[in-house]
């Protein structure tokens, strides 16, 4: 009637799984890092000048 599976078919599937999550999770944090390590520089109207003691 109810038959069991394998306990190897299990462990694969739980395995596939937990892969599909990593994966997916991965592809998509990725992507926000690579946007995140883009710096833009501005350019300032104001100069800086260095005052030394004297």
């Amino acid at each position: 009637m109810n038959e069991q599976l394998p306990d190897k078919t299990i462990i694969i599937i739980i395995f596939s799984t937990l892969l599909l999550v990593f994966i997916t999770i991965f592809s998509f944090s990725s992507n926000k890092l690579e946007k995140d390590q883009i710096i833009e520089w501005k350019d300032s109207n104001i100069t800086s000048t260095i005052i030394l003691p004297i």
